[in-house]
C-alpha cells in the first residue's frame, strides 16, 4: 500500500543514510557500516545531535517497523502524534495533557520502543501505571501491540512476570538491567518504596508515567532525586488533567504559576521543572480540524476523537449541550483542562438532583394510571450490608411526561435468633409481605441477583410460586442495549461493566425530569460514588467506583442507592421507561389531553421498545 507519509525531499537528501559503492551505509562522508536500512536508521537516531534529525529518524524507523509491507500502518504521523514526538525529541521533562482517545499512550509506547532499540544494551525505559491490569488496558497493552510484530527481529524477550521486555545479551541470556519494564505505583505507595522501585541505573534512562494523576505523588520526587542522576535522563508524564494539586498537576505547574496561563485556551507552557506542558483538546482532533501541512499524513483516524463521539458524550452528560460543555467531566476528559480543586470525581451532583426536581420534598406532579413497582438490593449480594426495597409509582404525569416517583424505602432484617429458618427464607418471606403491603405485582418487582443473591431469588421463586420477578445482575459486562434510543451507541461501548451501566444510565432520566421523590440517603450515596475512565472498545468508557473501594473510603455500603438502581433497571426492562427530553408545562386553561397531543416530544414515537430489550408489562396497582 502507498506510504501514509513521505518526508520532504530536502530532509531525505540531508539526513537519510545511503549505500556507498562498498554496500555500506553512510551519512555524507561518515561510514556507518554494513547492515539493513533499519539498522542504519537506528544508529542515526542514537547518534543524532540535533532534535530535528532525531525527529526525522524516529518517523523513518516507525515506517520500517510498523508500516512498511503491512496491510495497514500501525503508527501514523498525524498532527497530534507529530507534535508529541517533536516535543519528546527536545524536552527532558515533558507533560502531555490529553483528552480521551488522543493517542498519547500509544505514541509514547512507540517512543519507548524506538529509544530502546536504538541503544538496547545501554537503555532502560520504566513505565509506571496504577496497576498491572490497568496498564494492560493502557500503555503496556500498547507496548505489547507494537512489540509483538517485531519481536523476532528485536534484541529482547517479553516476559509477563514481571511485565517487561528484557535485553538479550551477546551470550544469549536476558538481563533486567536494560530494556523496558512496567512499574506499578498507586497513590498509597511511600516515597521509600517508590524510590527503591525506580532507583535504577543506566546510561540512557527514560521514565514514562502514564495516568500520572492517579499514581504515587512520590514518583516525581523519586525521579528527580534518583533517576535524574543517570547521564541521560528523560521523564514524560501523561494524564487527563484533573486537579492542579495532584501529581500530574504539580508536574505540569507553569513556570510563573497558574495565574500566568489560561488553562482553557493555552495549548502549551513552560513548567517549573524546566520542562514543557502540551495539551490535546478533543475539539481540535485531527478528525475534526484536519490540517493540510506536509509534515504529516492527512485522513481519518478511527482511534482519535470524532465529532460524533463528542456529541455522544455531551448527550450522556446533559440534554443541553451548552451546559454539558461546561461540566467538569467534559472539560477534563474531552478538553484536557485543569481545575483548582482536588475534589473527588463524582458523576451525580446535588445540583443535578435539585435542578431536576428529583429530591424528596420537591413538588411532585399528579400522576394518572400509575403502576406500582419495586426494586430490592439484597444484603448478601454485591458486597452489601443490608437489604433495602425501594417502592415507586410509574405513569404519565400531569405534564404528559412518562415518569416515576419514589413513595417509600423499606428495610428487611434477618432474625439472628431464628435457628430454624435460613436467612434466604426469612428475606424471601418479608419480600412477599412488602409486595402485598404495597400491592406490587411480582412481574413489577426487580431483585439484585448478583452472587449469593441467586439463592434468595430461588427461595423467593419457591415461596411465591412464581418466577415472574426480574433478576437484575450487577456483575459481568455491559449490555448491547442502546444508551439512548436516538443514538446508536451501545452500553458496552460507553460503560466498563454492567454495574457501571446501571449506575450511569439512571442519570439520563434526570434531564427529562422523569424521576421524583429520591430519598436523601439515596441522593447522598449517588453523589458520593466516584468513577474513572478506562480504555474500551471505542475510546474511553466509564467505570463506577467498585463497591469495595467505596466502602473503604466512605465507611458504609450504598445499598439504598443500589436498591433505587435496581428499580430503574426494572422500569427500563419491563415498563419501556425510556429517557426523554424535558417537556414544558402547559399553559393556563389548556387541557391535559390537548397539551399532550401538541407538546409531548415525538423523538421516540417511531421507535419500537423491543429493539432495546424492553417489554411493556404495565399492571395497574
Amino acid at each position: 500500500m502507498p506510504r501514509s507519509y513521505t518526508p520532504p525531499a530536502d530532509r531525505i537528501a540531508r539526513w537519510h543514510p545511503t549505500l556507498n559503492t562498498s554496500d555500506e551505509w553512510a551519512i555524507g562522508d561518515y561510514v556507518i557500516g554494513r547492515g539493513s536500512e533499519l539498522s542504519a536508521l537506528l544508529w542515526c537516531f542514537a547518534n543524532a545531535e540535533k532534535w530535528q534529525s532525531r525527529e526525522y529518524y524516529f518517523w523513518e524507523i516507525a515506517y520500517h517497523l510498523w508500516e512498511k509491507d503491512r496491510d495497514e500502518p500501525m503508527l501514523v504521523k498525524h498532527k497530534w502524534s507529530f507534535r508529541m514526538i517533536r516535543h519528546a525529541c527536545q524536552e527532558k521533562y515533558l507533560a502531555i495533557g490529553g483528552s480521551g482517545s488522543s493517542g498519547k499512550s500509544y505514541t509514547m509506547a512507540a517512543w519507548a520502543l524506538v529509544n530502546w532499540l536504538a541503544r538496547p544494551h545501554e537503555t532502560k525505559v520504566l513505565i509506571t501505571s496504577t496497576g498491572l491490569e490497568d496498564a494492560r488496558g493502557r500503555i503496556w497493552g500498547d507496548i505489547t501491540t507494537l512489540f509483538t510484530p517485531i519481536e523476532s527481529m528485536a534484541p529482547g524477550v517479553m516476559t509477563n512476570t514481571p511485565a517487561a521486555i528484557r535485553y538479550i545479551q551477546p551470550n544469549g541470556k536476558p538481563t533486567p538491567k536494560f530494556g523496558i519494564q512496567l512499574v506499578t505505583s498507586d497513590k498509597s505507595q511511600s516515597k521509600d518504596k517508590v524510590g527503591k522501585l525506580i532507583g535504577r541505573k543506566a546510561k540512557y534512562m527514560i521514565l514514562i508515567a502514564d495516568e500520572l494523576t492517579d499514581i504515587s505523588p512520590n514518583i516525581q520526587s523519586a525521579a528527580t532525586g534518583n533517576l535524574d542522576t543517570n547521564p541521560n535522563f528523560q521523564m514524560i508524564g501523561m494524564s487527563n488533567p484533573a486537579s492542579r494539586f495532584d501529581p500530574f498537576g504539580m508536574f505540569s505547574e507553569p513556570k510563573d504559576g497558574w495565574d500566568s496561563v489560561n488553562v482553557e485556551i493555552d495549548m502549551e507552557w513552560r513548567t517549573k521543572v524546566k520542562g514543557l506542558f502540551v495539551r490535546f483538546d478533543s475539539i481540535d482532533s485531527p478528525n475534526i480540524t484536519p490540517d493540510s501541512c506536509i509534515e504529516y499524513a492527512d485522513g481519518f483516524f478511527p482511534y482519535l476523537a470524532t465529532q460524533e463521539r463528542i456529541n455522544d458524550a455531551l448527550d450522556i452528560l446533559g440534554v443541553n449541550h451548552e451546559i454539558a460543555r461546561k461540566s467538569r467531566e467534559f472539560m477534563r476528559f474531552h478538553r484536557a483542562i485543569f481545575f483548582d480543586s482536588d475534589g473527588d470525581e463524582t458523576f451525580y451532583t446535588e445540583a443535578d438532583l435539585i435542578k431536576a426536581g428529583a429530591l424528596a420534598g420537591s413538588p411532585v406532579p399528579d400522576f394518572s394510571n400509575a403502576t406500582r413497582a419495586a426494586g430490592c438490593d439484597l444484603s448478601f449480594s454485591s458486597g452489601g450490608d443490608k437489604t433495602v426495597m425501594t417502592i415507586a409509582d410509574v405513569g404519565t404525569d400531569q405534564y404528559g411526561q412518562y415518569s416515576m416517583k419514589v413513595i417509600a424505602q423499606e428495610y428487611i432484617y434477618q432474625d439472628a435468633t431464628n435457628k430454624l429458618d435460613p436467612p434466604t427464607l426469612q428475606v424471601a418471606q418479608q419480600i412477599i409481605k412488602l409486595c402485598k403491603k404495597y400491592k406490587v405485582d411480582f412481574r413489577n418487582l426487580g431483585i439484585d441477583s448478583s452472587g449469593p443473591g441467586k439463592g434468595t431469588c430461588d427461595m423467593l421463586q419457591l415461596e411465591a410460586s412464581t418466577n415472574d420477578f426480574l433478576r437484575v445482575e450487577f456483575g459481568g459486562g455491559a449490555s448491547d442495549r442502546k444508551v439512548r434510543n436516538d443514538r446508536n451507541v451501545t452500553a458496552k461501548e460507553r460503560y466498563y461493566n454492567r454495574a457501571s451501566e446501571l449506575f450511569f444510565t439512571a442519570k439520563q432520566y434526570l434531564y427529562g425530569r422523569q424521576i421524583y421523590g429520591i430519598p436523601l440517603l439515596v441522593s447522598k450515596q449517588l453523589c458520593q460514588r466516584g468513577y474513572e475512565t478506562k480504555r474500551g472498545l471505542k475510546g474511553l468508557v466509564l467505570q463506577v467506583e467498585p463497591k469495595t473501594k467505596y466502602k473503604l473510603r466512605v465507611g458504609g455500603s450504598p445499598d439504598e442507592a443500589d436498591s433505587f438502581l435496581v428499580l430503574v433497571e426494572l422500569l427500563r426492562t419491563r415498563f419501556s421507561f425510556l429517557p426523554q427530553d424535558p417537556v414544558p408545562q402547559r399553559a393556563e386553561g389548556q387541557t391535559s389531553s390537548s397539551w399532550r397531543q401538541r407538546e409531548r416530544p415525538k423523538m421516540f414515537a417511531h421507535l419500537d421498545p423491543s429493539n432495546l430489550g424492553h417489554h411493556a408489562n404495565l399492571l395497574p396497582a
